[in-house]
């Protein structure tokens, strides 16, 4: 049996049909139904004085795609928080993956949480047919972490070979290696096992990968593996949701802004020559 299915293999494609949504990242206003930014043309040494494009998908957050330049490939980048973007933005990568690349996306779900009715919806604000979409993206659900283990050292890098995906998203599976039922001991060691392997298929094939994690829960045990994934990971990324808004924090960078939401077509300070 396979490990990983193509959504558009289960599911039929949904006409859903949802107003646009304006965000505003520090004063500037993001249209979720606007164009697609395109991929940046950068240039990557690699070893054997080769050139090779070093593929971006931008985030469509400008704090996060001026400082850090989005999510680049052959780079591990580690999103968590406790905010409600923090689960969307698997979506939008998988959307954005096609949308640029028509490239597959590899979705591994921690959380069991991967919904392609979800992805359907977010697909059609960026006016792309959703089936397009769920038939680019191959989904492998792990319930353990003996389970993902498996996937992660078994599956995924025969996967890569075959398909050739350009994306790789882990989705909360650091929640899996919190299971009372396993010595924390035996779990950590699993997990930085498991993640040394994501960091080596990421640089072997230049992949863009993105690890979230949406716990909230502080723990000694979630600090431990929270700090595993500070040290293995690129780039860090921290969205929680404040009391009237999400703020995002790049803690490498020591940068952080406010995400406030707005009405389509309403006016912010901006538009009135004050800064935010």
């Amino acid at each position: 049996m396979n490990t990983f299915i193509y959504l558009s293999t289960i599911f039929f494609m949904m006409y859903l049909h949802v107003e646009g949504i304006r965000y505003s990242f520090g004063g500037i206003i993001i249209n979720q139904t606007s164009s697609l930014i395109h991929a940046k043309g950068q240039i990557q040494k690699q070893k054997g004085h080769m050139l090779m494009p070093h593929l971006c998908i931008p985030s469509r957050i400008p704090l996060i795609d001026e400082i850090i330049g989005g999510f680049k490939a052959n780079t591990l980048t580690y999103l968590y928080g406790n905010s409600s973007f923090v689960r969307r933005f698997p979506y939008y990568l998988c959307i954005n993956t096609y949308a640029m690349f028509h490239g597959i996306s590899v979705f591994i779900d921690g959380g069991t949480s991967m919904n392609p009715y979800i992805l359907s919806k977010y697909a059609k604000t960026y006016e792309i047919p959703a089936w397009d979409v769920l038939r680019y993206v191959q989904v492998s659900r792990a319930f353990t972490m003996h389970q993902f283990h498996s996937i992660v050292h078994y599956a995924l890098e025969h996967l890569i070979k075959k398909q050739k995906p350009k994306a790789l998203i882990f989705h909360a599976f650091p929640l899996l290696y919190m299971d009372k039922d396993v010595s924390f001991h035996e779990a950590s060691t699993l997990f930085n096992v498991t993640l040394e392997t994501i960091q080596v298929l990421t640089k072997k094939y230049q992949l863009i990968t993105l690890i979230t994690n949406p716990a909230n829960q502080r723990t000694q045990g979630v600090d431990t593996l929270h700090q595993s994934l500070f040290d293995r990971c690129d780039e860090i990324i921290s969205i929680q949701h404040m009391k009237h808004c999400p703020r995002i924090w790049l803690p490498q960078y020591h940068s952080a802004a406010t995400i406030t939401q707005g009405s389509k077509g309403q006016l912010c300070l901006p538009d009135f020559g004050m800064v935010m």
